[in-house]
């Protein structure tokens, strides 16, 4: 979407975006349902198995910062769109629509913030922990709250306040909006660079679930082509979700990969103990 900037005295006003097209927001939904449903083989998998062997803890971090900072930044630039439901008299439905974004950047960052707190919790639960990051749960926990307090408590409660206290789409949330947006769009070329090691390190997905791999890494991409195609976005936009979704796929090509191998060594054995079976009890007796 292009959006236009009308500067007052006081304030940066942001025109209200167009209604889009039934097929756009039929595929906004979409996406926003299956980004939700993608979470759930991956906090399946590790309450079954009860440890979290193979998943990243700096992509973890890394992974929340980012989904906080996309969501918080996009609502702060976008804050005055709440008011367009009621200035152009919009519908249900189209009022929906225009929050969509928002929304579908809520989704991720609560669904990768539940990700993260179970990943803390059985982590701690665990006997066993992931020694390939060298990184004990006392230093993983610290992490976790150095994110709880300075993201969502300090910087969300800092940024709600000045939204407001000034009531207007200052150059301030202008300001903080963008820098947020920025730092997210950063973190996002470097996300799934430890999950690659992790994975390449452990020769398989172990806690790491594949199905929640896949989805994420196609829906990466089909953001990307989305909003290069039908959105017409910025390049700074859409190219973060590409270089997500090829980073997921290269973790998802790494495990199957020794699935496989593990999964062919496993019936070469089985083969093989077959084999001395049928001699020891048909030929040597």
């Amino acid at each position: 979407m292009d959006y236009n900037y009308i500067f007052n005295n006081n304030s940066i006003i942001k025109n209200c975006p167009k209604t889009e097209p039934i097929s756009v927001f039929v595929i906004g939904i979409i996406l926003l349902i299956l980004g939700i449903i993608s979470y759930i083989p991956q906090y399946y998998k590790i309450i079954k198995q009860k440890h979290v062997i193979g998943i990243s803890s700096i992509s973890m971090f890394i992974g929340s910062v980012s989904a906080f900072c996309n969501f918080y930044g996009t609502f702060l630039l976008d804050a005055h769109f709440w008011t367009c439901c009621h200035q152009n008299h919009l519908t249900n439905n189209q009022c929906f629509g225009t929050l969509l974004p928002i929304i579908q950047l809520f989704s991720i960052w609560i669904c990768s913030s539940i990700f993260y707190i179970i990943f803390v919790i059985y982590l701690n639960k665990s006997q066993t922990y992931n020694i390939s990051e060298l990184r004990s749960p006392k230093y993983i926990n610290l992490w976790f709250i150095i994110y709880v307090f300075i993201f969502p408590i300090c910087i969300g409660l800092t940024a709600t306040f000045l939204l407001v206290s000034t009531n207007i789409i200052s150059h301030h949330i202008i300001l903080y909006g963008n820098i947020l947006n920025i730092t997210s769009c950063i973190l996002t070329l470097i996300t799934w660079t430890p999950q690659i090691y992790i994975t390449y390190k452990c020769k398989g997905f172990i806690s790491l679930s594949p199905i929640t791999l896949f989805i994420q890494a196609s829906g990466s991409l089909i953001i990307f082509i989305f909003e290069i195609v039908l959105n017409k976005s910025n390049l700074s936009i859409s190219i973060p979700f590409m270089i997500a979704g090829l980073e997921q796929f290269i973790i998802f090509g790494i495990g199957t990969y020794y699935y496989f191998r593990e999964k062919k060594r496993n019936q070469r054995l089985h083969y093989t103990i077959t084999e001395n079976d049928y001699l020891i009890n048909n030929v040597y007796t």
